[in-house]
């Protein structure tokens, strides 16, 4: 694999009061591994797959970020779109504060 980082990083609420931001399918991994909410469904296990195999080279880098999304999604994680979005919800939120993965 010549580069595991994203295209575009996937940043996403932990809780009201911090966010994550996931670089890439080693980051995408450990966050699944180590801080999932729970067991996970379909979409975990898919993402699971596709980013392991994206390790290998048998998937892209791009395809393990949308599965990485989805599963987010499916777990009630709020996808932050951009910074003006995060803006956004700091306001709804409170002082938002990034969160490492680890």
């Amino acid at each position: 694999m010549n580069s595991d980082h994203f295209n575009k990083p996937v940043r996403f609420l932990l809780d009201a009061g911090h966010w994550i931001e996931v670089c890439g399918v080693t980051e995408a991994l450990a966050f699944m591994r180590t801080r999932w909410p729970d067991e996970g469904g379909d979409l975990y296990e898919h993402a699971l797959d596709v980013c392991q195999k994206a390790m290998s080279d048998l998937k892209s880098v791009e395809a393990a970020r949308f599965a990485f999304v989805d599963a987010l999604s499916d777990a009630g994680f709020l996808i932050v779109r951009d910074f003006e979005h995060l803006h956004m919800l700091a306001d709804q939120f409170g002082i938002l504060r990034p969160q490492s993965y680890d």
